[in-house]
């Protein structure tokens, strides 16, 4: 593989990368496994995505278009025509496309929809216009833009809310010969890297986005080329020759370590846990064990982590939601329709299930004091006939029927286990009036269960011996 550029996905742990050749490709940062490679017919310069996170837009450095992905089919669309070859991208709050011009080098493309086509209502040569490098504010509401190589390394902000983007804020105090900017993954901080750095040394700034003044500064040396950081801020990485990839804490701006490397890296990027710091070389992509310290949660093993998951139990590494309804299309009943009114039928019957056992338990395990009891156990048991009323209508939606009991707790005594046969299983799940074995003694359930040890669930409680 020979990347050219690479963006992440916000939404799962993967990159698309485009690559020599003029195709573009999914990598799956979970198993590193390559996805069905895309050929948008030129060569990819930058990469944004949309504000709804579906669409990727691809400027081509050959020729004047955009080259459009869905992302949720993988499915290449129509391309965008602009009026000259593209190079870094942005996308603001209402879907308009910032393209900093590739040929003429002087000015900043901008494709809005509404207007039926390309607009330049950034004044032609305006100070960051020379080979603009382009980020965007996290509501899309603020451009951030550099120049490229020129003295003198300007950095300039825009207001982009309304029809016509109004200048904020310029210096020109930062160096010469821009060569990287990076907007904090948290929002909060700019780093641009200029050849002769940006203080009295090889250095890089760390800029409030806020105030537009500098915090402080980070010894890179000679000389500072590409930057990034993890997705709390926490983290900054540097390039600034080859060999090695530099490490800093942005709280502290004090250096941590340095990862060696083969060669000098051209691009760098976080995966969504920050544990993982990937490089772009002129022949690779590589995968560095990185500073993040997060637990990534997977229970499926999709590569996806549980916290954005769209079907938590299900292994769908591809995320499929052709209604966009945030339920995958694995767990969906109804796929092509939008929050149809069962589409969560699933969802509601296991938190349904989950929340029985729950009540299920403390109606067995009840510790409060006698004055109280009856009334909590009143309280109790209401709500498990309800719970169990909705567990039923549930099944009946989802065509699994499992009648289960309205329950009437029957006293029991519960004798003093002996060692004997057992076949009862905490991940099996038992129905009113399946049997199981524990320690030689008999066990008949009363209602829908899992997970609750037969002997352990008092008089109340779902298990009664056999007589």
């Amino acid at each position: 593989m020979t990347p050219k550029v690479f963006i992440s996905d916000p939404n799962t742990n993967q990159i698309f990368v485009g690559v020599a050749g003029s195709e573009v490709v999914p990598v799956n940062l979970a198993n590193l496994t390559l996805g069905e490679a895309i050929n948008i017919g030129g060569i990819p310069a930058g990469m944004a995505l949309s504000r709804d996170q579906r669409l990727l837009y691809i400027s081509l450095s050959n020729r004047p278009a955009l080259a459009v992905i869905d992302i949720n089919n993988w499915q290449l669309q129509d391309e965008i025509r602009i009026t000259r070859p593209g190079d870094q991208v942005a996308v603001d709050w209402k879907d308009r496309i910032y393209i900093g011009s590739m040929d003429r080098n002087e000015d900043i493309m901008v494709y809005d929809a509404d207007k039926g086509g390309v607009t330049e209502p950034i004044p032609y040569h305006c100070s960051i216009c020379y080979r603009p490098l382009l980020q965007m504010s996290a509501d899309g509401k603020t451009l951030f833009g550099a120049n490229r190589g020129i003295s003198a390394a300007t950095l300039a902000s825009y207001d982009v809310s309304g029809e016509v983007p109004v200048k904020l804020t310029s210096r020109s105090d930062l160096g010469s010969n821009g060569q990287d900017l990076h907007l904090s993954n948290d929002n909060q901080h700019l780093y641009f890297a200029v050849g002769g750095g940006n203080g009295t040394g090889y250095d890089v700034a760390q800029i409030d986005i806020q105030t537009n003044t500098v915090e402080g500064y980070m010894e890179i040396g000679a000389y500072p080329r590409e930057l990034t950081t993890s997705p709390d801020g926490t983290y900054f990485y540097a390039v600034h020759t080859s060999g090695h990839i530099d490490a800093w804490n942005a709280n502290t701006l004090v250096q941590i370590t340095q990862y060696p490397v083969v060669g000098e890296a051209f691009d760098l990027m976080t995966d969504l846990s920050g544990n993982y710091l990937i490089a772009a070389f002129s022949n690779a992509l590589r995968i560095i064990e990185a500073e993040g310290t997060l637990v990534v949660v997977d229970e499926d093993s999709d590569g996806i982590s549980d916290t954005i998951d769209n079907c938590l139990d299900i292994y769908n590494p591809e995320q499929l939601d052709s209604d966009s309804d945030s339920l995958g299309n694995a767990c969906d009943q109804f796929p092509l329709e939008s929050n149809h009114k069962y589409a969560q039928c699933a969802v509601e019957l296991e938190l349904s299930q989950s929340r029985f056992s729950q009540v299920s338990t403390d109606l067995a395990t009840c510790q409060i004091n006698a004055q109280d009891k009856a009334i909590q156990i009143e309280a109790l048991l209401l709500e498990q006939v309800a719970l169990n009323a909705r567990i039923t209508e549930l099944e009946q939606i989802l065509g699994t029927v499992t009648p289960t009991p309205v329950i009437t707790p029957t006293p029991t005594i519960t004798p003093t286990p002996v060692i004997g046969d057992s076949n009862w299983s905490a991940s099996t799940v038992y129905n009113k009036g399946d049997t199981v074995t524990v320690n030689g003694i008999t066990y008949v359930a009363g209602w829908w269960t899992k997970g609750q040890e037969p002997g352990t669930t008092g008089e109340w409680g779902v298990w009664k011996i056999v007589k």
